[in-house]
């Protein structure tokens, strides 16, 4: 009795041990900051994000520093400087919130029903939306060739996205080429 005992308290121990080793592991996440950039001052090395409205409440405009930020566009190591307003951003925030440590450009999302596709030009035309004041003009956006294209979950080529459905482009910075066509939701799980 006594040897289980000792083997069942070495067990607990031994797991007791591999929990705290893996609680230590977990980093909790960066504090980080993310909207649409308003401003760019490359020589003070700061980024200014424009204030947000929401239902709950109103956040303020960020300006935070940025000197020794890494700073990426599109996926692509770039400069501050070549960070524009208006492109949405993510820094990473140091422990103090007062400085980031990298800065993730893109240009969002563009969504949209599909009015064609052009599969070997690699380009999608979104019909431009209407409304009682304004009508917006159709977008044609170019596909870039390794676009990921997804369709109801799954990985489909650019020719079997089809119109009228809706597609939510993530564009790069310039807004001009898609880096990724999303048609539909998950895949459906059938029983």
């Amino acid at each position: 009795m006594t040897k289980l005992f000792h083997f069942a308290l070495a067990a607990l121990v031994a797991l007791a041990l591999c929990n705290v080793s893996l609680a230590q592991k977990k980093k909790p996440a960066a504090p980080s900051a993310e909207g649409t950039v308003k401003s760019v001052d490359a020589q003070a090395s700061t980024i200014t994000l424009a204030g947000k409205k929401t239902k709950k409440s109103d956040e303020p405009e960020q300006t935070i520093g940025v000197k020794d930020a890494k700073v990426t566009i599109d996926g692509r190591e770039g400069k501050l400087a070549d960070v524009k307003a208006g492109a949405v951003a993510r820094l990473t925030l140091s422990d103090d919130r007062k400085t980031a440590t990298a800065v993730a450009v893109s240009g969002g999302t563009i969504a949209g029903t599909v009015k064609s596709v052009d599969a070997q030009g690699g380009k999608i035309t979104l019909a431009g939306k209407k409304s009682k004041k304004v009508t917006e003009p159709d977008q044609t956006i170019a596909v870039a060739k390794d676009a990921k294209v997804t369709v109801d979950g799954e990985a489909k080529a650019l020719a079997d996205v089809k119109e009228g459905v809706t597609a939510t482009l993530a564009v790069t910075v310039d807004r001009k080429t898609a880096l990724a066509v999303t048609v539909g939701g998950k895949k459906k799980k059938t029983k």
